[in-house]
């Protein structure tokens, strides 16, 4: 049936054909997404709240890491099966600290190193001092949160009761004088006397060992001694035991929850699970936050920038009354008008296919007052479908429509670049 339409309109070139599909899939679009006993005022305040919550999102962890981020998270979730994570948390080799990680085709060590970075939080209004946690750890769990996000457990870790660091270190005290200078040693005998002893209490000689009560050398260790098992032997007090006194000590030194070297017992270890995280179900056919994000990112962006742009959400074309009569009835993902009253229109392309995308391309042909940005996902033959419709690539370059693969990554970025060059081109 797709072959078919695309025929059609290649051969016609009936707007009115176009128009009448897209109708068609953005009242199906609808029929699908809404349930059925939700009353729409409700619907409302839910997407209110929902966009209230971006918008909050957006403004503590900066509109580039969040923007890309989210893109980057739609392209995982196109790309690989259901299974698979695309962040997870991991304790570093280096520093001993939960940081999170991923395919760097997903996710690019600038990305990675900001999600890892410290920041400082302050859980109550009152209360001091103030925590310091990592942005995926706040962040992520913003995300989960607003429903864009699953996530399940891949391990577990110890961390200290306090300030919730997993940099710890097991000590070892001796029960009888309270020296940390504690350390496992063989528990042996001498076979001709029978004295018994930890290997540390036999006096060291050039050629082995000396035995203390009988004070003969033991040069052969398989003929003249025999390993009873193993024990514990404090340097400093000289005693011998099976148990030593253990305390769990927080090498966090950065924290103001505790003093530094502070010392737990191990009952009072906390455990802290680590997560993966992954598009929500569903999302990649309704990434409905991820189209929130993207709105109130370029918003965030002209505030920052000092660039004049008015920014609406796709849903309400109706209300911005520079579009086309055309195109009042066609949604996008982000509307956005410049000082001069000129529209930049940008779609994310859900799922796979790039038809009704491309069609809204054929109504936008020859209007030089609207531009238009398609982030394409992968898999969309993007070219081959303009091609087959009439449409070569320099065409559309002369058409202000541009295709950002989402695939190559980098593409929130590319989407804003292209933002600047489109509204700096009208400005001069």
């Amino acid at each position: 049936m797709k072959d078919e339409l695309l025929v059609d309109i290649g051969e016609q070139g009936s707007a009115e054909q176009v128009r009448d599909y897209l109708d068609k899939q953005q009242l199906r679009a609808k029929e699908a997404g809404a349930p059925v006993s939700m009353d729409s005022k409700k619907k409302d305040r839910q997407l209110e709240t929902k966009s209230e919550r971006i918008r909050e999102i957006v403004e503590s962890f900066g509109w580039r890491l969040v923007g890309e981020l989210a893109l980057m998270l739609y392209k995982h979730a196109l790309l690989e099966d259901k299974d698979s994570l695309a962040i997870h948390e991991e304790l570093d080799a280096n520093t001993g600290e939960i940081i999170v990680h991923g395919d760097p085709a997903y996710l690019p060590s600038w990305l990675q190193r900001e999600l890892n970075e410290k920041v400082e939080v302050k859980e109550t209004e009152d209360r001091e001092p103030r925590k310091l946690k990592r942005k995926h750890e706040l962040l992520l769990e913003e995300l989960v949160d607003i429903g864009l996000l699953s996530r399940r457990e891949v391990a577990r870790t110890v961390t200290c009761p306090k300030c919730t660091s997993p940099r710890l270190q097991l000590r070892l005290y001796c029960p009888n004088c309270g020296s940390d200078s504690v350390k496992p040693t063989r528990l042996i005998q001498h076979i001709v006397c029978g004295f018994t002893d930890a290997e540390d209490r036999f006096e060291k000689v050039e050629e082995g060992l000396r035995c203390p009560l009988c004070k003969t050398s033991i040069v052969d260790f398989e003929t003249q001694i025999r390993v009873l098992g193993k024990t514990f032997y404090c340097e400093s007090c000289g005693l011998t035991f099976k148990q030593p006194n253990t305390k769990i000590r927080c090498l966090n030194r950065e924290t103001l929850e505790h003093e530094p070297n502070y010392e737990f017992d191990l009952l009072s270890i906390s455990v802290r699970k680590l997560w993966g995280y992954r598009l929500a179900p569903g999302k990649e056919e309704n990434p409905l936050e991820i189209e929130m994000i993207l709105e109130e990112s370029i918003r965030m962006f002209s505030v920052e920038n000092n660039i004049p742009l008015e920014v609406y959400p796709g849903r309400g074309t109706l209300r911005v009354e520079k579009i086309p009569k055309e195109l009042k009835n066609v949604g996008f993902t982000v509307i956005i008008e410049t000082l001069d009253g000129r529209l930049i229109l940008v779609d994310l392309a859900r799922g796979r296919d790039p038809l009704p995308y491309i069609m809204k391309a054929t109504l936008l042909e020859g209007k030089e007052d609207v531009s238009y940005i398609m982030l394409a996902t992968p898999d969309v033959e993007v070219e081959e479908n303009l091609a087959r419709m009439g449409i070569e690539e320099p065409v559309l370059e002369r058409s202000n429509i541009e295709v950002i693969k989402i695939l190559e990554g980098g593409s929130f970025g590319r989407l804003i670049r292209r933002i600047q060059e489109i509204v700096s081109k009208r400005q001069s």
